[in-house]
């Protein structure tokens, strides 16, 4: 079985190429299931139902970001990006709004380069590892959103 799900946008003929791809995990507070979520190489977000081909939500890039990678949270309440911008962002499934953004600062450490990687605890949703270009692999505690 196979399904082509394009990517709706076009730069001078040329895709914009896919870096990472989820499924959003099943809950029952999900009524839509079968949805993949895409991370495209200019940054933007997509949400797919693969069972109709249909593209359900679309995030745009802000501020020049890019994003790179994306893992759900278990319960598929929220989901994290990493990108261009040395950050992780923390993004509410329901509203696709940021709930928070994972940074160092005032003597805490956070990335110095480019986040290529995010992976959520599966067995504690506030735990969260991100990893990137600057040679440091990062555990985050989002209870308290300071590594």
């Amino acid at each position: 079985m196979a399904f082509l799900l394009s990517n709706p946008k076009k730069y001078e003929d040329f895709l914009m190429p896919i870096t990472c791809l989820r499924w959003r995990p099943t809950s029952s507070e999900m009524k839509t299931k079968n949805i993949l979520v895409a991370t495209a190489a200019d940054g933007s977000v997509y949400h797919w139902h693969v069972t109709s081909g249909k593209l359900l939500h679309t995030m745009e890039p802000v501020d020049g970001n890019q994003f790179y990678c994306l893992d759900y949270s278990p319960d598929g309440r929220n989901f994290a990006l990493g990108g261009k911008d040395y950050t992780v962002k923390i993004i509410d499934e329901h509203t696709k709004s940021l709930i928070n953004s994972l940074e160092g600062g005032g003597g805490v450490p956070g990335h110095s380069n480019r986040v290529f990687s995010v992976k959520y605890d599966q067995n504690d949703p506030n735990m969260l590892i991100s990893g990137g270009w600057d040679n440091t692999v990062l555990l985050w505690d989002l209870r308290a959103p300071k590594c």
